[in-house]
């Protein structure tokens, strides 16, 4: 059976949309840079977390970011498409009248390229959509036929063809079955759920930023000290809110600690971090309102200087108040003679 089709872009378009939903090599592709992603992002985002603690924002950001990569899974076949379009859009070969002859042993294209022959073995799959009927003759390569330009009779023979090369093949193709709409309907349903989701407990977080309340923050510290000499600095914190907060931890930035040795710290700290731009004594104790706690730092001068630095006194949430520590080290180390 011979028969003519008019190939339009919208063709090209349905059949690109096709290819990059069902090809195995797309859907690898995808699934496997969805997963570097996500495991970049988790290995990222939990570096995040350890550093600065704040893992009530660190969730919903990995919750937004997966949405992301989501969305990318599956808005990636449809641009796949449309840069396949841009590439053949103006190919008077993938486009224009096209001749077909069709029957159960062999399909054969002919245009201004000349004539293709391909026999049922060589076949690879032909799938029927809603509109079109496509004969996959690779992985890469494939005819095009609209259902508008056909008839009942060349549609009963394609179908012939098809079911010829499926009855040929040990196991099905991956393009024998159409892509179902359901699963990225369903992806982006998620993807959604999860952005909606995460931006709202993020929008909750800046209007309750600073959880159960902030610490005033205070610090007494003399204004100059000798070189090797041992000093007492107070950092205080206070509760002026209606309900306890908890003391989270005391931030010294370093530019104020270049200059000291930290001999002790009372009360101890239930842990110690140390970051590129400042050390952190973690506590944890709850101060009930009206109340304050000191917490008294043995330093030692070590260099000579000035050295100034933020004193962050931070709640729960690492949200914190800020003091001010400035020290003039004068002096210079006298050795043995």
């Amino acid at each position: 059976m011979t028969f003519r089709c008019n190939i339009l872009e919208e063709d090209l378009a349905a059949f690109f949309l096709f290819f990059f939903r069902t090809a195995p090599a797309t859907r690898r592709m995808i699934r496997r840079t969805q997963s570097i992603l996500l495991l970049l992002g988790l290995i990222l985002l939990l570096g995040f977390a350890a550093t600065s603690g704040l893992w009530t924002v660190t969730v919903p950001l990995f919750a937004l970011y997966m949405s992301m990569v989501l969305f990318w899974g599956t808005g990636y076949p449809r641009s796949a498409a449309k840069a396949g379009m841009q590439f053949l859009r103006n190919d008077p070969i993938a486009l224009g009248e096209k001749e077909y002859e069709v029957n159960e042993e062999v399909f054969v294209e002919r245009c201004l390229a000349g004539e293709v022959l391909t026999r049922a073995p060589f076949v690879q799959a032909v799938t029927e959509t809603d509109s079109h009927v496509f004969v996959i003759r690779s992985s890469a390569s494939g005819y095009i036929i609209p259902k508008r330009d056909i008839t009942p009779d060349t549609l009963t023979a394609l179908r012939g063809l098809r079911d010829r090369v499926r009855a040929q093949r040990v196991a099905p193709s991956v393009f024998d079955v159409t892509p179902s709409p359901v699963r990225p309907i369903v992806e982006k349903a998620l993807a959604t759920v999860a952005a909606v989701a995460a931006t709202g407990w993020l929008i909750f977080l800046a209007f309750t930023s600073h959880g159960e309340g902030l610490l005033e923050a205070s610090v007494v510290v003399p204004s100059s000290v000798t070189f090797g000499e041992t000093v007492t600095m107070v950092v205080a914190a206070e509760n002026q809110n209606s309900r306890p907060v908890t003391l989270g931890s005391i931030d010294i930035w370093n530019s104020f600690l270049e200059g000291f040795q930290v001999v002790s710290v009372n009360p101890e700290p239930e842990k110690r971090y140390d970051h590129h731009e400042y050390r952190r004594w973690g506590y944890g104790i709850a101060v009930e309102p009206g109340a304050s706690i000191e917490i008294k730092f043995e330093l030692n001068a070590v260099k000579e200087g000035h050295f100034a630095g933020d004193i962050d006194v931070c709640n729960a949430d690492y949200y914190y108040n800020t003091a001010v520590a400035e020290i003039f080290v004068t002096g210079v180390a006298v050795g043995p003679q």
